[in-house]
């Protein structure tokens, strides 16, 4: 690249790949040499080719000296896709001056940007757009050195050859040296268990059901009563990700410029109750996914629920609904997973009197509002209700522990195992639902319970917990104390949240 260019008006090809949300697409960069000066991209939006034409001006201004540089791209991105082309450019300058072969860039994509000094320099969702290569078509591909541990897990799907500068992309192209793929590392145990938890049996039984089934849960207690230490230790008992899911994780945190801390299994995300939507659910420019799908197949723990926006909240359970996060970009529409298990934490009252405080101060009525509120917003979205009462001394200092996270997650690992299984045998013979036994026992304990479910919404709440419960007990049968336990913990309007 450090020869002048003497050859006449010359056109070069290679691919570059880009990401709308999570699917890539491949573009055909195009690369037009004629005498004269400059660099002209007229498929970009003025403000990022004004960027190109400094970086790339700068990296090959030896290279291309007394020649015009114009860069065509196929199709033209939109400012909804994110794409980087600066090594796509350098490889279709080698085909135009005949220092690469055509042949050597046909089923190659060369992904990364440059730096002022030609070096190549990593970008955001490299990863997640290498992921996905194999279903288009694409067998090689060449990215920078400081990329490589990104996407070491790419690797194994396709041959994936680094470069450090510009210097390097010809022996690249003509002769590779492919990265080899890395072994899956099996996730290490986690810092943190739910047997460091002293007492509150009933709260690590309802963590249990939450990660069995997938149901989200609220922790209703005063500050101080737990509710961060339970949410904290959810992941270490939900089950393992599969491969494919490891990858979509892996992929999100790519987009996020998160995926150098590696993907060792559920996530925990926490943010705080000023969090604003675009930070909740996604958004920005260009386009970052929000903290519920950094939570994708995790958990996501919102503190101090009643504290955040109410316009971030409606967007959040909207997310939630739909399993997925639509953005809209100048217009356009970008979509991101979004299917955390969602933990809640509220205060009994609004002035968050702390536990260990022995008399709430707050006002009679503005208590009852706090709430109504609850209820009315929460009612759809959790399906586990855990009150949080203070731990005694004589719990506190007894040497008995529970068990461990990994004896839990086995027994979750094989619920979810018992319930995936019934799902897939459902959707091929159009499960019709619970059973009348099923449904004559819900009506037996429903007669006789204290706080029975009011409407056909619980009831079906109840039978999903139930039916959670039965698969952690490993049968397939949903009997009456099934039943009974799942109407204990389960979220109600009418009973579960007063004073």
């Amino acid at each position: 690249m450090e020869q002048r260019l003497n050859a006449p008006p010359r056109v070069g090809r290679a691919l570059a790949v880009g990401l709308r949300g999570l699917t890539p697409q491949l573009f055909v960069v195009t690369v037009d040499l004629r005498p004269g000066d400059g660099f002209h991209f007229p498929d970009l939006p003025e403000s990022r080719a004004r960027e190109e034409r400094v970086i790339l001006g700068s990296a090959l201004s030896s290279a291309v000296r007394g020649y015009a540089l114009t860069v065509r791209l196929d199709p033209a991105p939109t400012r909804a896709t994110q794409l980087s082309i600066g090594l796509a450019v350098v490889g279709a300058v080698l085909a135009a001056v005949g220092r690469v072969p055509s042949s050597a860039l046909e089923s190659t994509v060369l992904v990364g940007e440059l730096s002022l000094t030609g070096g190549a320099r990593r970008t955001r969702g490299i990863y997640a757009a290498l992921s996905g290569l194999g279903a288009l078509g694409i067998g090689r591909a060449v990215v920078p050195l400081a990329a490589l541990n990104d996407v070491m897990d790419a690797c194994n799907q396709l041959e994936v050859t680094t470069v450090e500068s510009v210097n390097d992309v010809e022996a690249a192209l003509t002769s590779p040296n492919p990265v080899r793929g890395a072994e899956p590392v099996p996730p290490a145990d986690p810092a943190i268990d739910v047997s460091d938890i002293r007492g509150m049996e009933s709260a690590k039984w309802a963590l249990e059901i939450a990660a069995a089934g997938d149901h989200n849960l609220l922790l209703f207690g005063p500050p101080g009563s737990g509710a961060t230490m339970l949410a904290r230790r959810l992941p270490t008992i939900m089950g393992p990700l599969s491969a494919e899911e490891a990858r979509e994780v892996h992929a999100i945190y790519s987009i996020a410029g998160l995926s150098d801390r590696g993907v060792t299994g559920p996530a925990f995300r926490a943010p705080h109750h000023t969090v604003s939507a675009a930070g909740l659910v996604g958004g920005g420019s260009p386009v970052r996914p929000g903290e519920v799908t950094l939570a994708h197949r995790g958990c996501l723990f919102l503190e101090d629920f009643p504290e955040l926006a109410k316009g971030t909240a409606a967007a959040l359970f909207s997310a939630l609904k739909k399993g997925r996060s639509d953005l809209s970009v100048a217009g356009e529409r970008v979509s991101f997973p979004a299917r955390p298990l969602l933990a809640i934490g509220a205060s009994p009252c609004p002035g968050r009197c702390a536990a260990s405080e022995t008399k709430c101060s707050c006002p009679a009525s503005a208590v009852v509002k706090h709430l109504e509120w609850l209820r009315e917003i929460l009612i759809d979205v959790a399906d586990i209700f855990v009150r949080l009462e203070p731990v005694s001394i004589s719990g506190l200092s007894s040497r008995a522990t529970g068990q461990p996270s990994a004896v839990v997650r086995e027994r979750v690992a094989r619920a979810r195992s018992r319930r995936l299984q019934r799902d897939a045998a459902a959707a091929t013979t159009k499960g019709a639902g619970p059973s009348e036994a099923v449904l004559e026992r819900l009506k037996s304990v429903r007669a006789r319970s204290r706080r029975p479910p009011s409407t056909h919404a619980e009831c079906l709440k109840v039978l999903r917990l139930a039916r959670t419960i039965a698969d952690l007990d490993g049968v397939d049968d949903v009997s009456a104390l099934h039943i009974r336990e799942a109407i204990d913990v389960a979220f109600l309007y009418a009973t579960s949240l007063h004073r």
